[in-house]
């Protein structure tokens, strides 16, 4: 059921599912950025420590996803091709994918449950004027280049 329902978030809000409305990062510790949507002191801890964990599991699940596809590798070159063996590699890959995407979104939605509907809603607004704003001058993603990496992209 848990997996029939990111599948169909994912459907049918693609870019949020993948957070591209989105600031990456530690945006809640621009400070013009938490002024405006109002994050407090508290929060930003919350924020802090939903991060450093969401972080620490994307790392993992990132891993597993280059191993499972290295893995898919080694068999496709194998002679001669086992086809059930690729197929079984391929799910497990697929189901890696999947487990990275799930985390991604498991964060966004902690963040939605922290912020609330209505400073959700401004965040999505702020950051989408910001990458308005600065397209074609610094790559969009940002609201400060803090040497902070953003969780990475889906392969």
């Amino acid at each position: 059921m848990k997996k029939l329902i990111c599948v169909m978030i994912l459907l049918i809000f693609p870019a949020l599912a993948q957070g591209k409305d989105l600031p990456r990062g530690k945006w809640w510790q621009d400070p013009k950025l938490s002024s405006i949507i109002k994050v407090s002191k508290e929060e930003k801890q919350k924020l802090d420590e939903l991060y450093t964990e969401s972080r620490r599991n994307l790392i993992k699940l990132k891993s597993a996803v280059q191993l499972e596809r290295f893995e898919l590798e080694v068999l496709m070159e194998k002679d001669p091709l086992d086809e059930a063996m690729v197929l079984e590699q391929y799910r497990k890959l697929d189901d890696a994918r999947d487990s990275l995407g799930t985390e991604r979104f498991r964060f966004l939605l902690e963040v939605r449950k922290l912020l609330g509907a209505e400073r959700f809603q401004a965040l999505k607004l702020e950051f989408q004027k910001h990458r308005r704003g600065k397209k074609g001058r610094q790559k969009a993603g940002r609201f400060k280049d803090r040497g902070e990496p953003g969780p990475p992209q889906i392969d």
